[in-house]
């Protein structure tokens, strides 16, 4: 039983800034409307008490990545420098004292506290997940490492490899596994601050350092440079390049407000002479890169420079481990900060506590997954947008491997430098299958290129307002936050005065190109050879009792005719894909094949469904698509569940005048009409909670796979008759009177 301390309506896990944003939207929207503040607990997984917001806290990435648009589109708009950001994020930079582009950590920790404080958020440090409850595929706890277990109602998921939702069995792709890369990672950033090195001091080293590495005749300077390059005289030469823009002029510095953009490799070279290290992330697994400093108060300055490599299994577990810098990486600052203090006179160089980890894999089934195609289209209709964006493809590092995948391809270049201005929503954080849980990270429902600039905070916090203010809606009507559209968001704000302007803009050649690319070189999600949760026959499954679909699930399940998971679920309301369907038809029936094998593009031999698909097509029950694709992942329909299951039963109907016996039956479509009405004739069609309502072109249901299941193998005399009032006997006489 839940301990009543221990409930709370709406559970944040991950403590990173557009995850607390999002909790204090939801607080708020909710008092609005109930003149009470609901029950709010943020979960961290590091000690509160070394600060509040994530990697732009304790990860120290004080040098903010905002919207970047273009000065003509601005003035031509008439918005400020940055656009028009989510209302909730423009009033914590102001908190946080934030000028342009520079966040003190110690200030945003000071906004953070004060935001949750004034809504009553509960805070719980030192998180670490045993394991999650979920019931009737609803997330309804979290229990911890140490015992205590935490109740909610709603739940959002703020960390960058969707932990959380991990633990609720959703689906997560690693690394960029998206392009087929699993193993493919954007690198990790140990930020540090310095103190005692000005701006005019690092001018002047930069200066000496272009001038000299630019001089061919200062031999002492190209030995270094050569150094620098691991003596390989490619590298070397794109070294040289690097510090002259297009017009020939060295590239010296940029120093705007409260930031400086390095943009020479010119110090990069020096330290990599001086660490005697080649400059490759790739051979060497670490580079001192172009530096974004943030320009802090008292002389302190905190740069985004130093990268390591990691690839997809790497990602994940450092942030499973709390984004701790691993000791190679702490060497290597050491030599970083020796460096400094030697070359730019620094009195002290202090690295983060925790990383900043860009990215760790993407999550699947969301309601809407986003594409880098359709942010280049505008994103959402201008009707359902709940703010605006514009951020380029930033790969900083880039994706290993993606660049010989798009050469096989025919593809000479698999950079896309548009920046696409978009318009945002909702749908690609809300998770379909745990309709009560919401991912807003660079791990939410991106695909292809979409993650490159939506892993960024700005966005990311437009996204959790928005799911904030779900969230509410969802606690106040008793909804899923699943079910809660842009559409009702966006009437929120409107009402509430939060609308900021909205100017998303198409670029159909730029759209154009990128959807060719993504067509060509993503892999669809329902083509990755990979299983679902680990599934296992435990004694008694725990949140079927009482359901309507129990007297049909049961034997079923007793029979192993289906199965359980790991948690001890059956998780009825799941939905279920075609390769999950494939897998029971060819667990349940054993009939005769009647065609060849056909080898499907996208299933894989050693596709965990491979055998299965193979024998459920031979008898007949399930057909791939005319492109010689399964879609193994894809969602199966009401309408195609029972279209299989007449097929492979060979049934037919007399006619199909007991259509006649839905309310809906103007939904069925025409291909279908006869064998809907042969699994109607014959008893196979279960309808929950309406009888005579068939929601043909919904997604089916586990429970209702169960039922259908169950009443074929009633007619084939293998189950005894179950007297269910959701079975859609109609009589056909009854109907003709």
């Amino acid at each position: 039983m839940a301990n009543p301390s221990n409930t709370y309506d709406l559970i944040v896990y991950g403590d990173e800034v557009p995850g607390i944003l999002g909790l204090v939207s939801a607080a708020r929207e909710y008092y609005r409307r109930m003149r009470q503040y609901p029950r709010t607990l943020l979960m961290v997984k590091s000690n509160a008490k070394d600060g509040l917001g994530g990697t732009l806290v304790r990860g120290e990435l004080a040098y903010l990545d905002r919207s970047s648009l273009d000065w003509n589109f601005l003035q031509s708009m008439g918005l400020p420098t940055f656009g028009d950001p989510a209302n909730i994020y423009k009033e914590f930079l102001k908190r946080a004292e934030v000028d342009w582009i520079a966040l003190d950590p110690k200030k945003g920790d000071a906004a953070a506290r004060w935001m949750l404080g004034q809504v009553g958020a509960q805070i719980l440090s030192n998180v670490r997940i045993e394991s999650t409850i979920v019931e009737n595929s609803l997330l309804t706890g979290i229990k911890l490492r140490r015992g205590d277990t935490y109740w909610g109602k709603q739940f959002i998921d703020a960390t960058v490899n969707a932990e959380l939702a991990q633990f609720a069995g959703v689906r997560k792709l690693k690394g960029y596994e998206t392009f087929g890369l699993p193993e493919s990672e954007l690198p990790v950033t140990l930020c540090f601050q310095t103190e005692g090195l000005s701006i005019p001091t690092l001018k002047q080293v930069e200066t000496s350092s272009l001038t000299r590495f630019s001089n061919p005749r200062d031999l002492e300077a190209q030995h270094w440079l050569d150094i620098a390059a691991g003596f390989a005289a490619e590298l070397a030469t794109i070294l040289r390049g690097d510090l002259f823009d297009a017009a020939g002029r060295l590239k010296t510095l940029y120093q705007a407000k409260d930031f400086v953009d390095i943009r020479s490799r010119a110090l990069s070279i020096a330290y990599h002479s001086f660490r005697q290290k080649k400059w490759s992330l790739a051979e060497t697994g670490s580079v001192f890169d172009n530096g974004n400093v943030a320009v802090l108060p008292q002389e302190r300055l905190s740069w985004n420079s130093l990268l390591f490599y990691v690839n997809g299994t790497e990602a994940e577990k450092l942030a499973r481990t709390g984004a701790k810098p691993t000791p190679a990486m702490e060497e290597e600052m050491d030599w970083v900060a020796t460096w400094i203090k030697k070359a730019m006179g620094a009195t002290s160089v202090k690295p983060a506590t925790e990383l900043y980890i860009r990215h760790a894999g993407n999550v699947t089934g969301v309601v809407e997954p986003l594409t880098g195609t359709k942010m280049l289209e505008g994103g959402v209709p201008d009707s359902e947008a709940l703010a605006s964006f514009s951020y380029h493809f930033d790969v900083r590092g880039g994706i290993t491997g993606l660049g010989a995948k798009g050469r096989e391809k025919g593809y000479s270049r698999v950079g896309f430098h548009t920046k696409p201005i978009f318009n945002v929503g909702i749908r690609h954080a809300q998770i379909r299958d745990v309709p009560n849980l919401a991912v807003v990270s660079p791990a939410s429902g991106f695909e292809g290129y979409a993650s490159s600039a939506g892993r960024i905070v700005e966005f990311n916090v437009a996204v959790a307002q928005g799911l904030g203010i779900a969230s509410a809606i969802a606690l106040i009507e008793n909804r899923n936050l699943a079910e809660i559209t842009n559409l009702e968001v966006r009437k929120v704000l409107v009402k509430t005065g939060q609308l900021p302007r909205i100017y998303g803009q198409p670029n159909p050649e730029a759209a154009a190109k990128m959807r060719k690319f993504e067509a060509d070189l993503v892999i669809p999600p329902s083509s990755k050879p990979t299983s679902p949760l680990p599934i296992l026959t435990p004694t008694q499954l725990t949140d079927i009792r009482e359901h309507w679909a129990q007297e049909f699930i049961q034997p079923l399940f007793e029979k192993e005719y289906l199965q359980g998971f790991g948690d001890r679920t059956f998780r009825p309301q799941a939905n279920l894909t075609r390769a999950e369907y494939a897998a029971i038809v060819a667990k349940t029936f054993d009939f005769p094949l009647k065609s060849e094998p056909i080898d499907f593009f996208d299933v894989s031999s050693d596709f965990w469904g491979a055998d299965a698909i193979t024998k459920a097509t031979r008898m007949g029950f399930i057909s791939g698509f005319p492109n010689g694709t399964f879609r193994p992942q894809k969602n199966l329909t009401r309408t195609e569940a029972l279209v299989a299951l007449v097929s492979g039963l060979v049934l037919v109907a007399d006619n199909t005048d007991i259509l006649e016996f839905y309310l809906d039956r103007n939904q069925i479509p025409s291909y279908a009409t006869r064998a809907i009405a042969a699994a109607t004739q014959h008893g196979l069609v279960v309808n929950h909670p309406h009888r005579q309502r068939l929601n043909p072109l919904a997604s089916i249901r586990r429970a209702e796979v169960a039922a259908t299941i169950y009443q074929a193998l009633v007619l084939k005399s293998r189950m005894p008759a179950i007297l269910s009032p959701y079975i859609a006997d109609a009589d056909i006489e009854s109907l003709n009177r």
